[in-house]
């Protein structure tokens, strides 16, 4: 018992910290319309109390009168006056519902907004953490929604609180304890409701992994870049069986909970309804023993009636924000929580760097304790060309990571021509490296698009564009294409566009992408790792070419791809266990010399 009384309070205590959250974020983007909401429900809150009164005095008329002119004249001001505030309450009502649906798509927008700013500034290092995946999985669900509980309840509460507060004063100048039994009754069907939706609410947090499981399937079954191995391999039905599991186990936790629901709320309804009947026969009975005018049965009986909504109404509101928890909790830790960089902050960044020195760098992601990298020193000099190369799994891509800031070690450091670069701007940084990840992005723009996002600021730059399309092989593609390079590369925003393109057209486009913004250093994440040994060599060939004088940095598991850089950085279990050119390493005949060899035998 005290163990529930502790997480209801609990549970109450976070839903007025979420009030307050969202409160707030109304505040800052909408605050007149705040105020005009909280002006027009404390009006509509007293509203529902003035017909009573007016509903008494015409009964005590219409029974009282002794048929003068003058009691039909007050008999109809008393009915005008009760229809005039009808009218005004139905006003009232409409222009709050303007004014919520007005509020909340300002702050709909807002917070989405908000969600899609802090999702694409949060520190790389966290976003391949579990934690702010599910987190951010959860948030994701939220676009697109209906914010009306979360921003009106509030209000909302605040109404009916006053409406009660009135109604229990008309009620308490009858009799104290008829108040009292009125909120004896009625509590039992209300504490149900709100245990019924904490059960919900409990059970929604417990389903997240399964909904997510559910998600995957659903996605997997209706995306398109599943269709073909799905048909091909014949494995439609074996997952649409595992997505019908899942919703039917859901289901069927869903209805056990609703029965139990079902159960206690029967009981507390037939509780309520019997204590409000009590209380009529009372007042009945005080009416008929002449102690009371029918007027006031009218005023009394109409109080409890509406007290009986009202706290229906309010403690469904409390009810309802117990669902809308799980999303305000996730939401509020995410705006709050979550760990941004601001890549404006720091010094500025003047000039191009001579040397770039990683000093016993290490680092491991937030929510792991095993390092991925670990006491790594290395200098890497303007224009050289550098190949970074080890097995799969050897740090390579984080190693890249870290040298392009993406990442920020977690022991170590990183300097630039001896200084430290957590001194300078991130977007300063970031603006030293052109990259091609192995994973490269596939926008659903136009070829000009996919090329200049690495430099928005020179799209309508055509030289530059061209040069990059040239260097990449892109400039035969483009030739293909119906508008040129102002053609859609997939039909997500026009209709017309190509679709379909391969993975090597993809590829290229990356490769042009990398070398559009025309910075000082160059880097290639295994750009051509689909491709055969001797087309992988004659790519990587053309690329460090290319690359000219700049700063170039290859990263392959091929050991036959490094042999034309100045030096190759040999990784292993996350540390750098050999450095040097590739007759150097051959001569040591270590590690590198062994895979290499062993690598060459693969394809005698």
């Amino acid at each position: 018992m005290r163990s529930n009384i502790t997480k209801s309070t609990k549970r109450l205590t976070r839903t007025v910290k979420n009030y307050c959250f969202i409160l707030h974020k109304v505040w800052m983007v909408a605050p007149k319309y705040l105020i005009m909401l909280i002006i027009i429900a404390l009006v509509g809150a007293l509203l529902p109390i003035l017909p009573l009164f007016f509903m008494e005095k015409v009964l005590n008329i219409l029974v009282n009168s002794s048929g003068e002119t003058k009691d039909y004249y007050w008999l109809v001001v008393l009915l005008l006056m009760s229809g005039l505030v009808n009218f005004f309450g139905n006003f009232t009502s409409g222009f709050r519902t303007y004014l919520s649906n007005f509020a909340v798509g300002i702050v709909e927008k807002h917070i989405n907004v908000s969600i899609v700013e802090i999702a694409s500034s949060t520190d790389l290092r966290y976003v391949d953490s579990k934690d702010y995946f599910v987190t951010l999985d959860n948030v994701r669900r939220s676009l697109g929604r209906r914010w009306d509980n979360l921003v009106l309840a509030p209000v909302n509460l605040l109404a009916h609180m006053i409406t009660l507060t009135g109604l229990f004063l008309i009620l308490g100048s009858y009799h104290s304890w008829v108040c009292l039994l009125v909120v004896i009754g009625i509590t039992p069907n209300v504490l149900v409701q709100i245990k019924s939706r904490g059960m919900m609410n409990d059970f929604y947090e417990q389903q997240l992994e399964e909904n997510r499981k559910i998600n995957y399937l659903e996605n997997l079954l209706t995306d398109r870049r599943f269709a073909g191995e799905l048909r091909l391999f014949q494995i439609n039905q074996p997952f649409i069986r595992m997505f019908e599991k899942l919703l039917d186990v859901r289901h069927k936790k869903v209805n056990q909970l609703r029965k139990r629901e079902l159960k206690f709320t029967s009981f507390a309804s037939v509780l309520s309804f019997a204590t409000i009947a009590v209380c009529q026969v009372i007042i009945a009975y005080d009416v008929f023993m002449k102690y009371l005018l029918l007027g006031q049965w009218q005023l009394y009986t109409g109080a409890i009636s509406s007290i009986s909504f009202n706290l229906g109404v309010l403690f469904n509101i409390i009810a309802n924000s117990y669902e809308e928890e799980l999303f305000s909790n996730v939401l509020n830790d995410f705006t709050n929580k979550t760990v941004t960089v601001d890549v404006s902050k720091g010094e500025e960044l003047k000039c191009i760097p001579n040397v770039i020195e990683l000093v016993d760098v290490g680092f491991c992601y937030p929510d792991c304790d095993d390092f991925v990298l670990r006491h790594i020193n290395l200098i890497i000099k303007q224009g050289e060309k550098i190949a970074v190369v080890g097995l799969n799994g050897a740090g390579k891509t984080t190693l890249i990571k870290l040298i392009i800031h993406l990442y920020k070690p977690t022991e170590g450091k990183i300097l630039f021509d001896g200084v430290d670069t957590s001194t300078y701007a991130l977007k300063d940084i970031y603006q030293l490296f052109g990259i091609v990840f192995q994973d490269h992005s596939r926008y659903a723009f136009t070829l000009k698009e996919n090329i200049a996002i690495s430099d928005m600021r020179n799209i309508h730059d055509q030289d530059r564009l061209r040069l990059a399309m040239q260097k990449s092989g892109v400039d035969q593609l483009e030739a293909t294409l119906p508008k040129g390079f102002d053609t859609y590369l997939t039909k997500d925003f026009d209709k017309d566009g190509v679709g379909g393109l391969s993975g090597g057209q993809w590829q290229k486009v990356a490769i042009a992408r990398g070398f559009f913004n025309d910075a000082p250093v160059v880097i290639f994440d295994e750009p051509a790792s689909n491709l055969d040994p001797v087309a992988e060599y004659e790519v990587y060939q053309k690329l460090i070419n290319l690359s000219g004088e700049k700063t170039t940095i290859v990263i392959s598991h091929r050991l036959s791809s490094a042999r034309m850089s100045d030096r190759i950085i040999l990784l292993d279990k996350g540390t750098v266990i050999e450095s040097g050119s590739h007759e150097e390493l051959m001569k040591y005949g270590k590690k590198y010399a062994q895979l290499f060899q062993l690598q060459a035998e693969q394809y005698i």
